[in-house]
């Protein structure tokens, strides 16, 4: 990151009105050192008058900093010679999935909670069926094991994308690369481009690609789903929803996506003084970045900032990310419009669902609460190609 000084404004008039001059053997006051805001972006100004840069070895590519013998990696991963690696994520995740498909070592006495919790195993009292687990290790009693090509996330049985080359789908709604001399034909099988017989017209594609061919590219707010351009919204009936206001594309790969969190007061009988959320997606994914909205500047409100990290966010043991938007003294109700704006980090090829997840008081008081629980708020924004 570049750092350069920035020169601060001319002194104030003294209060006799005339000029500060200071003294030939006292020095004038040091000028303020200028501190450079990149956030998360390389190639934009910093604030101080230069730009931002990226880290040793990588360069800046879109505006995103990008390793260049990898292209962008996914942000659990990183390069080593030529190839996108994972790197195990053990920090404060005693017992739970490495990230990796390993799991972090569980101390002594030591269990997870219904929570995702590493709590000692004489206080932990949960139970598998209570706490609806159906696979994985719960207080140390075993819940159950998940079908070959499931993997147990917290106590359910998720998909694990599976990538040969042989087919253009992994199994979980996502995509995956051809292997090398072959294209993808409209059944998602890898074939070799003689023996690929479908088009763009046969198959009815706008966007995307079909056995090699390019069908298309959707604007901006919008993402390609199976060959057509759909609006890049969450929900189009309710009264919280994610927008898809950007998608940056580097090497082929998704590297950045920023999505507004909306709020719809005509779709609810009230407005909420608070909002809780959780946000989590069907990929690895890294929040850098979140700012509050007009929604709530305008009504005294702001995100929660966390005193440790100083972020504007939290993770959660499930990888989900809390965004808090309240305000201390404020009792007003957050009016409609857009909420909050969230910038996450990824470095997949195909699709990637991001959704609000769905549990009680997301909104106060209960009579906001109320009716967006009765509505389909944790439908899937998908993000494509």
């Amino acid at each position: 990151m570049i750092s350069l000084a920035c020169n601060s404004s001319a002194p104030k008039p003294a209060p006799d009105h005339k000029a500060a001059q200071p003294d030939d053997d006292e020095q004038a006051p040091a000028k303020p050192e200028c501190k450079p805001n990149c956030d998360v972006s390389c190639g934009v100004d910093d604030g101080c008058g230069a730009k931002c840069g990226c880290a040793a070895g990588t360069e800046c590519r879109e505006e995103v900093c990008v390793d260049p013998s990898c292209g962008p990696c996914r942000p659990n991963e990183r390069c080593e010679s030529g190839t996108c690696k994972c790197v195990p994520d053990c920090d404060g995740r005693a017992c739970l999935a490495d990230g990796c498909g390993g799991e972090c070592e569980c101390p002594p006495d030591v269990v997870i909670n219904a929570q995702g919790q590493a709590v000692p195993r004489d206080q932990c009292k949960d139970e598998c069926e209570a706490a609806g687990w159906s696979c994985g290790t719960l207080c140390g009693k075993d819940c159950g094991a998940c079908s070959k090509g499931q993997a147990c996330d917290l106590g359910s049985c998720e998909c694990v994308p599976h990538c040969d080359g042989s087919s253009c789908s992994d199994g979980c709604g996502g995509s995956c690369d051809c292997a090398a001399g072959t294209v993808c034909n409209l059944v998602q099988a890898c074939v070799a481009p003689n023996a690929c017989k479908d088009s763009c017209s046969s198959s009815g594609y706008t966007c995307g690609s079909m056995c090699g061919e390019a069908c298309g590219a959707c604007g901006d707010g919008q993402a390609c789903l199976d060959g057509q351009c759909r609006e890049g919204v969450s929900c189009l009936d309710c009264g919280l929803q994610l927008r898809l206001l950007e998608r940056r594309i580097i090497s082929g790969k998704i590297a950045r996506v920023v999505i507004a969190v909306e709020l719809d007061t005509t779709k609810a009988s009230a407005s909420p003084r608070l909002i809780d959320l959780r946000i989590g997606s069907d990929r690895v994914v890294e929040l850098v970045k979140a700012e509050a909205g007009p929604a709530l500047l305008e009504t005294g409100k702001d995100l929660f900032q966390d005193e440790t990290t100083k972020q504007r966010w939290q993770q959660k043991p499930d990888k989900n990310y809390q965004v808090l938007a309240y305000s201390l003294a404020g009792t007003a109700r957050v009016s409609g419009g857009r909420v909050m704006t969230l910038t996450f980090d990824l470095a997949e090829k195909g699709p990637v669902r991001f959704s609000v997840q769905r549990r009680t008081q997301t909104f106060a008081p209960l009579d906001a609460d109320s009716p967006l629980q009765a509505s389909q708020y944790d439908e899937a924004l998908v993000v494509s190609l």
